[in-house]
């Protein structure tokens, strides 16, 4: 009857320490999941900065002010080189030149959590994610975001609703930074004094404790509040040396187990019936188990739910263990492998993206360095999934290398909403085409990198597209510069660089072959301008109304009348104004004729022929 007595006891206790430290791993996956997804967030709003001026107040305040309401941020802003900060509505939050997490941004430029809780006006625990907006390889300003603890409270509060039990997050030193106990003035304001001042658990076990929170580690700790049991499990969330407490109370289990001891201490002499009690009390171990794995199960089914694998680098037995959805990442349910049947998983990377395992492998096992990037993976639904892959090695007490781990996140739908805002960033909505500030870089970048191929740099003017908007109407305007933009589109090549400047004028970087001769890049130049000049000569109707627009066309050859983009700009727009001058409809080569002011017009056929 005594070792009946005790056993129950471990088995109750094991099954809540086990349900509690799985819970525990759980949330805090869920939890950095959800940071992770806030910091590609501000990448993207970050890369959209990154190609307007933001020296220019107004563009800055319209940008924030455009990603504002779309955040599950409290407040979102924008903090340039000297730390002046721009908020929707253009609200300023002061200088926060001296503040940490901007320096640690800017001058590492790399994404930054601050390491002290900040408050929003409404006094709730908050803290700011901030990523460098990186402009020219240069870091010219940050896109921060505060996102206070309630929002995070949603994800983790669920679970403690139906049971008697909260959760801390701390700092490794025990100072408590949120806790959603509903008598939270009891801890003070540090977890590990309160342990201490009150003597809640033996020497041993603070002890051990205090030593996992120091070495990120994790655990299972036993402690006593105003003489009650509680039981705690502590996990690092991988950021800021923030650990997640999830601690419940033992008073329904100690009164069942204490309920049983008194019925089986009654029932003792009576054979038969002690029979029966021991047949209810497994029945009713058995149900508790079945409800704490049915816990568990809807939780692995949310965690899994990102379609993500992490890999276990077992450097000293040389294998690798495997958890998460496999089937659908590498098309079969695998638990572990050697080091060699690895490299059959990574055969459907896409192309392009091969280097990143490459970097993977050399990091996990070879360098032992942390690792993060970003690749293209197809998976057993046939489709290729963005895949973010993060490389953690761990060493043992002389600091060798023991193990990797390696995780596969599915961020598919980051990316491709990163890639939207992108093109919406680079590309006229209207036209299709690049806009002026993205043609300018790529064209830029293209000369800066190929500086002995010859290109040609074209600005297109539509004649009598004013007309068209006064005459037939605005939505017609909008339909010929679309038509537009096609046409242009059919001439060039996919090589080429297309972009619309301005309202009706267009612009065109034609890259002709490395090993191609002057004279020939000239006659072919020569020939699909032409055709240009064809196809975009066209009439629009509204009912009895008619417009018929046509192009001038100034073009600048490099390097012979440029080496950067400006010069042969300057150069082509003034071929524009002599096309223009002389009559519209055609096309003018830049000489040096123009550049001295000539009267006279010169035509395609003159410039084409001092040229060559």
């Amino acid at each position: 009857m005594i070792a009946y007595r005790l056993s129950l006891t471990r088995i109750m206790k094991s099954l809540t320490w086990t349900s509690l430290e799985e819970t525990t791993s759980l949330y805090t996956a869920l939890f950095d999941l959800k940071i992770q997804e806030n910091f590609d967030l501000l990448e993207a709003i970050a890369e959209g900065f990154s190609y307007i001026d933001t020296t220019n107040d107004k563009a800055t305040t319209a940008l924030i002010q455009h990603f504002s309401n779309k955040t599950d941020f409290s407040t979102l802003y924008f903090a340039d080189e000297d730390g002046e900060t721009f908020g929707n509505e253009g609200q300023s939050f002061g200088i926060v030149s001296k503040t940490d997490y901007f320096r640690r941004t800017m001058f590492s430029g790399t994404r930054t959590i601050s390491k002290t809780i900040e408050s929003d006006s409404r006094r709730v625990p908050s803290f700011i994610l901030s990523v460098p907006v990186i402009k020219d390889e240069k870091v010219c300003g940050m896109v921060c975001g505060i996102l206070n603890l309630l929002k995070l409270n949603n994800t983790l509060s669920a679970h403690f609703q139906n049971s008697k039990g909260f959760y801390m997050i701390v700092e490794s030193n025990g100072h408590i930074i949120f806790t959603n106990a509903e008598n939270k003035t009891q801890f003070g304001n540090n977890f590990n004094i309160f342990l201490i001042k009150n003597k809640s658990c033996s020497e041993s076990e603070f002890i051990k404790y205090s030593e996992d929170l120091r070495n990120q580690r994790h655990g299972l700790m036993e402690y006593y509040s105003h003489n009650a049991r509680r039981f705690c499990s502590y996990t690092p969330l991988n950021m800021n040396n923030w650990y997640l407490l999830t601690i419940v109370k033992t008073d329904a289990i100690d009164a069942r187990i204490a309920l049983t001891k008194k019925i089986s201490t009654t029932l003792s002499c009576i054979m038969s019936v002690l029979l029966i009690l021991s047949i209810v009390l497994i029945f009713l171990a058995e149900r508790k188990t079945a409800i704490v794995k049915t816990k568990n199960e809807g939780l692995t089914k949310i965690y899994d739910s990102s379609k993500s694998v992490v890999l276990d680098i077992n450097l000293v037995e040389k294998n690798i263990s495997y958890s998460g959805d496999t089937n659908f990442v590498f098309g079969q349910n695998i638990q572990q492998t050697n080091y060699q049947a690895f490299a059959e998983f990574t055969k459907n990377i896409h192309k392009d993206d091969k280097h990143v395992i490459k970097e993977l492998k050399k990091a996990a096992f070879e360098n032992f360095t942390e690792y993060t990037a970003e690749f293209r993976l197809m998976c057993s639904d046939g489709e290729y999934n963005w895949f973010r892959v993060k490389n953690l090695p761990i060493f043992d007490e002389d600091h060798k290398p023991v193990r990797s781990l390696a995780s596969f996140t599915n961020v598919n739908k980051q990316m491709l909403k990163e890639q939207e805002l992108m093109h919406k960033a680079e590309y006229d909505s209207l036209s299709g085409l690049l806009n002026k500030g993205s043609f300018e870089n790529k064209v830029s970048a293209h000369i800066s990198k190929n500086t002995e191929q010859t290109c040609a740099l074209l600005i297109i003017d539509l004649d009598n597209f004013k007309m068209i908007n006064d005459t037939l109407g605005h939505s017609m305007g909008d339909a010929a510069i679309s038509d537009t933009a096609k046409k242009i589109s059919l001439i060039f090549s996919i090589q080429d660089y297309l972009g619309r400047i301005g309202g009706d004028e267009f612009s065109a970087f034609v890259i002709f072959d490395k090993n191609m001769p002057l004279s020939e890049c000239i006659m072919h130049l020569n020939e699909k301008v032409s055709d240009l000049c064809e196809i975009l000569n066209e009439m629009y109707f509204n009912e009895d109304k008619y417009v018929e627009i046509s192009a001038s066309i100034g073009i600048s050859i490099y390097p012979e009348h440029g080496t950067s983009y400006e010069e042969l700009f300057d150069r082509a727009d003034n071929a524009l104004y002599n096309v223009k001058k002389g009559g519209k409809n055609n096309f003018i080569i830049w000489n040096s004729d123009l550049q001295q002011g000539s009267e006279s017009s010169y035509s395609s056929h003159k410039g084409l022929e001092e040229l060559i």
